[in-house]
């Protein structure tokens, strides 16, 4: 298994670093605008609570990198985080922030207010046509990189299980936080659980996903079996938006909302 960073001796600008933080920290800004708008109009924190968890959604980045042959020039770099050698900056970590915390409030209430199956697969589709147009232009600049002879199915640079993997695992954010308002949480107090199970969820679901990948791309030097492994990849992907489609689809239409009750001189009083 190759744990080499190749990375590690090539130097970056403090103009790329200084305006990635500012370029994606604006983003990250209007994704908090617009998750602040989102609670205000339904007077519930879950959208704030959403956005915390996503700014913890930089934990995965290297276990991502390392597995899957990604990496960032080194030299002259602010670091958010290095682990495993894999050392992060921290305009990825601003990436993360709005990479969930834009699409999953808008997904969640579609999912609330009903959707039918042409809907939810168009927005995937539209997801997915979105992740792939994000990164190459990063990569022909040398933002970041993915390296390695046996990276498949790559014409962009990005190799293409990413396109389906990286929007599978905004959709699993979505439905996590959809089905647990609507089943699980009985109490708005509750809602802070949002904030870990964010990037758990992003853990369990691209990671188990990406495991074909991961094992061929560290396994072998030609790009035969990281074919094989990405088209396979891409089918767990598939299947895990289906899954999820099947959970929306079928209870899609308006959430209860939560309330937190107490029991006074024989009646119950709700507090929102």
């Amino acid at each position: 298994m190759n744990f080499v960073n190749p990375m590690l001796n090539v130097a970056t600008s403090q103009a790329v670093q200084v305006g990635g933080e500012i370029l994606f920290g604006a983003v990250a800004l209007i994704a908090l605008g617009y998750c602040i708008r989102v609670a205000r109009r339904q007077r519930k924190l879950w959208p704030l609570y959403l956005y915390a968890g996503s700014a913890l959604n930089f934990l995965y980045e290297p276990f991502n990198n390392l597995l899957g042959h990604c990496a960032y020039p080194v030299i002259g770099q602010h670091t958010l985080i290095t682990v495993f050698d894999q050392h992060i900056p921290i305009y990825i970590g601003l990436v993360y922030i709005f990479y969930f915390s834009l699409p999953v409030p808008l997904l969640v209430q579609r999912w609330e207010a009903g959707i039918t199956k042409r809907q939810f697969w168009k927005d995937y589709i539209v997801l997915a046509v979105l992740v792939a147009a994000f990164e190459p232009m990063f990569i022909k600049f040398g933002w970041w990189l993915y390296h390695g002879g046996n990276q498949a199915l790559a014409f962009t640079g990005f190799p293409m299980w990413w396109w389906f993997a990286n929007p599978m695992c905004v959709f699993a954010v979505a439905a996590m936080v959809f089905l647990l308002r609507r089943y699980v949480f009985t109490s708005n107090r509750q809602a802070v659980l949002i904030v870990p199970l964010v990037p758990l969820t992003l853990f369990a679901s691209h990671a188990s996903a990406a495991t074909p990948v991961f094992v061929a791309i560290n396994q072998t030097t030609g790009d035969g079996w990281t074919t094989a492994a990405s088209i396979v990849t891409i089918g767990i992907s598939l299947l895990y938006v289906w899954i999820i489609s099947k959970a929306v689809i079928s209870t899609a239409r308006p959430t209860p909302e939560p309330t937190d009750v107490t029991e006074h001189s024989g009646r119950v009083h709700s507090m929102t």
